[in-house]
């Protein structure tokens, strides 16, 4: 999204979780398809992209504001990396989801986004930094300065 000064402006996080019945039915048609709604059960909904879904979400574990983060680390990394396909990001996304790691080309050329990135999109939850972490790192700050980023 972009501000009236066109700067860019990432919004509406916290989508991917389940939803109940009950909260389901209370939503109009619209707003259920502009949520990309998928049926798992009789009971239960999803929400959310699938492909940006950090792992304790995919394999329906606690979903908390740590998943946020894996999200947030996977469109910062899709932001800096060209991709010429959908096909060509599922496979890229997919081969970081396997071997844990961030792609060689993209740790050269971009050397302390992706020391910020391998720390967003770590397996586990409890690995990850927080926003308020995040903020404090001195990567974060280098970059801060770097892309002149506003915190509105």
């Amino acid at each position: 999204m972009l501000n009236e000064h066109f700067e860019v402006k990432i919004a509406d996080f916290g989508l991917s979780k389940n939803l109940e019945r009950e909260l389901m039915s209370s939503l109009p048609e619209l707003t259920k398809s502009a949520l990309s709604v998928q049926r798992l059960t009789g009971s239960t909904y999803e929400i959310g992209t699938p492909m940006y879904r950090a792992p304790e979400a995919l394999n329906r574990g606690v979903v908390d504001p740590r998943c946020d983060i894996y999200s947030l680390g996977l469109i910062y990394f899709e932001i800096l990396n060209c991709f010429s396909t959908l096909h060509e990001k599922h496979i890229i996304f997919s081969q970081m989801a396997r071997e844990k790691r961030l792609p060689d080309d993209f740790v050269t050329s971009f050397s302390q986004e992706a020391e910020l990135i391998a720390m967003m999109v770590q397996e586990l939850p409890d690995n990850r930094p927080t926003s308020s972490d995040i903020f404090k790192l001195r990567t974060y700050q280098k970059l801060e300065r770097l892309y002149k980023v506003s915190h509105d």
